[in-house]
């Protein structure tokens, strides 16, 4: 419905031509006139009414409804907001001696350098490191560094910080001297916003029909913010015909997602999937790719003016691919041109060729960036 709505001073105005329209001679309708000021009260209050109105019809239709309006119209549905997503990956812990045996426990804390945020060490029964009896990641001897997985202590995109940026153990780690994240962590995710919250909520309502591509793909972003999808029908996961299989491949933004996600996914698409249909949830295969950048600079820049934006766009387009997303040679060389005003000019190749890396629904692009 839209509404005609008026301000104040064209009520009062609408409202002194329908009096003086009413009366045999002319009235005093001049600032400070009873009249007028009648007038300009009851404007006042058609205001307020007014006002009621359209704060009603916010509400009451999901598409103008924000925050708390809007949980309250998903609510009844079943539909809830999808609350902030905790970020985590990998980082390395290192010794300057390995000439003993040195265990890193879960709970270990972590910080950026500059002390502005927190990561503690959590358990992945797969990570060959890991030493279930001692309830310990193990620094065996002569072994100078491991891989460990850690998870950021507040939830939200705050916590997806840059390559090197974790620099500091909090706590006690006897035999450990170092610790840095070799990559960025990108899987932290806000509370979903009230934009997403609608868009998903047209995926809820197509997805109620169950069985269709479109609710297996509502029930797997459903269970948590940031995740990447594709499914093919029809196909076993070595890639020959199985009729009635769905090889599903699922993405939290870190390329590796954990086994309890995985878990997550199959749960909630139990939910929706129809009888008889079979299917294969897995982590994406990585694809790793070399991107080689040669710029050439304009007068009054140099080549260190570059390197640190461009490598920046270049590496958030790259390493922002979904499953299955190519990687286009044309869209890196516009986002090193984007990234500063100082570039003449600017050859990009790709595994040292200029051209699109073309990837299958199940592999995703890592890139890493090489500066000639």
């Amino acid at each position: 419905m839209q509404l005609k709505l008026k301000a104040f001073s064209q009520v009062v105005s609408d409202a002194a031509a329908a009096v003086q329209s009413s009366a045999n001679a002319l009235l005093n309708l001049y600032p400070g006139s009873t009249l007028r000021a009648i007038l300009e009260a009851n404007a006042a209050v058609a205001m307020w009414i007014q006002s009621l109105i359209y704060n009603v019809l916010l509400t009451t239709r999901l598409a103008t409804s924000g925050s708390t309006d809007a949980d309250s119209f998903g609510a009844d549905f079943g539909f809830y907001r999808l609350p902030a997503a905790t970020s985590g990956g990998t980082v390395t812990f290192g010794r300057f001696s390995s000439s003993t045996t040195s265990a890193i426990l879960p709970g270990t804390n972590l910080s950026t350098i500059d002390n502005s945020l927190t990561f503690t060490v959590v358990i992945d029964p797969l990570n060959p490191n890991w030493d279930a009896a001692q309830n310990a990641y193990i620094l065996p001897i002569s072994t100078a560094e491991i891989d460990v997985p850690v998870v950021c202590t507040v939830a939200g995109s705050l916590g997806n910080v840059g390559v090197g940026v974790i620099g500091n153990i909090s706590s006690t780690v006897v035999g450990v001297d170092t610790v840095i994240n070799a990559a960025a962590f990108v899987n932290g995710a806000d509370a979903e916003s009230d934009a997403a919250f609608r868009v998903r909520f047209v995926s809820y309502i197509l997805s109620l029909s169950r069985a269709t591509l479109a609710s297996i793909g509502y029930a797997i972003i459903k269970v948590q913010q940031g995740l990447t999808y594709t499914i093919i029908e029809n196909e076993n996961t070595d890639g020959t015909y199985l009729p009635g299989n769905l090889v599903i491949t699922v993405d939290d933004g870190s390329h590796e997602p954990s086994s309890d996600l995985i878990n997550l996914v199959g749960l909630s698409i139990e939910e929706y999937r129809s009888a008889g249909v079979s299917y294969d949830i897995l982590p994406p295969v990585i694809v790793d790719t070399v991107v080689d950048v040669v710029a050439t600079p304009l007068a009054g820049y140099n080549v260190n003016d570059l390197i640190t934006p461009v490598s920046n766009a270049v590496s958030a387009y790259a390493n922002s691919l979904r499953v299955g997303e190519p990687l286009y040679y044309s869209r890196l060389v516009q986002a090193a041109y984007n990234a500063t005003e100082g570039i003449d000019n600017v050859i990009i190749l790709i595994d040292w060729l200029t051209n699109d890396l073309i990837v299958s629904p199940r592999q995703v692009i890592r890139a890493s960036l090489v500066w000639d």
